[in-house]
């Protein structure tokens, strides 16, 4: 379910309060709104990013996912992508692995944390 159909099963549910006088669960469904509504003007590509790096305390292996929206990246050859990061100055990131991990997926394991949240970060396909 995305953040439309939330908000519009919200105020669905704040009308039926509205009708049965239940003034918690239209200060709940306020909240609910709030939040969302919050989050949705908040998202950005850069905050999704931030959001899942690791932390100097987080223990290895360091996996960023690479997935594709068109067509199936898993079937890219690992020394292809390793070549093409190479190629394109990602050369100076120090990756342990390059591994398939489904049809759409392909997974970069990194030496340290850092590396794998530069990586995140920097890296455009």
């Amino acid at each position: 379910m995305n953040v439309a159909e939330l908000q519009i099963e919200i105020s669905e549910l704040y009308k039926q309060a509205n009708i049965d006088q239940d003034r918690e669960l239209i200060n709940e469904l306020n909240i609910i709104s709030q939040v969302l509504s919050n989050n949705k003007s908040n998202s950005s590509s850069t905050d999704f990013k931030n959001k899942f790096t690791y932390n100097n305390t987080d223990q290895g292996p360091y996996f960023v996912y690479i997935e594709g929206k068109n067509g199936n990246i898993g079937n890219i050859h690992p020394l292809k992508l390793g070549k093409y990061l190479f190629e394109n100055n990602k050369g100076n990131l120090k990756i342990k692995s390059i591994k398939r991990k489904g049809k759409n997926r392909v997974g970069v394991e990194f030496e340290t944390a850092n590396e794998a949240n530069l990586f995140s970060k920097e890296v455009q396909f």
